[in-house]
């Protein structure tokens, strides 16, 4: 009978006791590194900026309109470029032969521009930019032996600069122009 009475509080010390072992063991795991502490991540969701577009230039009836190159790609659709065949050439000996190397800029635009996307990481720290290429034009005009020549801030922009420019397409020429400078800003208009 005397068992019977005690029931009740012989059911709360075992519960007492394995609550008290089972914070003892978690104490321990969590001292010892056997359970990983718990990482909580406050990272902001993500946001969409659309920035705004600028207001036209004022054109003057006696100016020139500037050459602007396209700031704003709605859809970037990829459009294969077959290669050129180029004439039979015949060797002249007063030009000089193998790859025109240039070492510095030109000022043709390309012929099929797919615009470099802002990163969204900068976008999100609002962080601008510049990346320096080297490319290779080959003689149908398409781009290769993209490299990075300088970019600030380094780490930043370089992916999206390099996946960018590997798709432009130049005017077809009879030569490979090789270490050809390509200047991409990453700038934050609005």
């Amino acid at each position: 009978m005397n068992a019977a009475l005690n029931r009740p509080a012989l059911n709360t010390t075992i519960l007492v006791s394995v609550i008290f072992h089972l914070a003892v063991l978690y104490y321990l795991a969590m001292t010892w590194n056997i359970i990983p502490p718990r990482i909580v991540d406050w990272s902001p969701p993500a946001v969409r900026i659309v920035l705004p577009q600028p207001p036209p230039p004022i054109v003057k009836p006696d100016d020139k309109p500037p050459i602007v190159a396209p700031h704003h790609v709605i859809r970037v659709i990829d459009t294969p470029v077959p290669p050129v065949p180029l004439p039979p050439q015949h060797v002249d000996q007063d030009q000089p032969r193998g790859p025109l190397t240039l070492d510095h800029t030109i000022p043709e635009q390309p012929t099929s521009f797919v615009k470099p996307l802002y990163p969204s990481i900068a976008l999100a720290g609002e962080r601008e930019g510049h990346v320096r290429l080297s490319i290779t034009i080959l003689p149908d005009g398409s781009v290769t032996d993209v490299q990075v020549v300088s970019a600030q801030p380094p780490g930043l922009f370089e992916r999206s600069a390099i996946d960018a420019v590997k798709r432009w397409r130049y005017a077809p020429s009879d030569t490979t122009r090789t270490r050809v400078y390509v200047d991409i800003d990453y700038q934050l208009t609005g």
